[in-house]
């Protein structure tokens, strides 16, 4: 019976890991975008009002769809970056470990 339990759990744990993968490279692909269309409009004091609320929308479709990421890969984030939660996350360690290429998309 408890052998049971283990793979169901490690069945869940693969399961979240491959939607977390799918999120991740949805929100990437969506960063790309928005990156791309920032890209193209001239630096902030040089804009025109249409491409001020074109900045803005899509600043603010980041931050949602960041929040909505978040909202629904939470555990499986927390997870990951705890490594299945066997270390304490502590911004000491944070600030030494290497950057993630995988969290990439939730700089600012």
């Amino acid at each position: 019976m408890m052998e049971t339990v283990i793979e169901l759990d490690l069945d869940g744990r693969q399961a979240a890991q491959s939607e977390l993968d799918v999120a991740r490279r949805r929100a990437s692909q969506l960063s790309e975008r928005a990156s791309d269309t920032l890209a193209v409009l001239p630096r902030p004091a040089l804009r025109s009002l249409r491409e001020r609320a074109a900045a803005d929308s899509t600043k603010n479709a980041m931050r949602t769809m960041r929040c909505a990421f978040l909202d629904a890969q939470v555990d499986a984030v927390y997870d990951e970056i705890t490594f299945g939660r066997t270390h304490y996350l502590r911004l000491a360690n944070w600030r030494k470990r290497p950057a993630s290429p995988s969290l990439a998309w939730c700089r600012p």
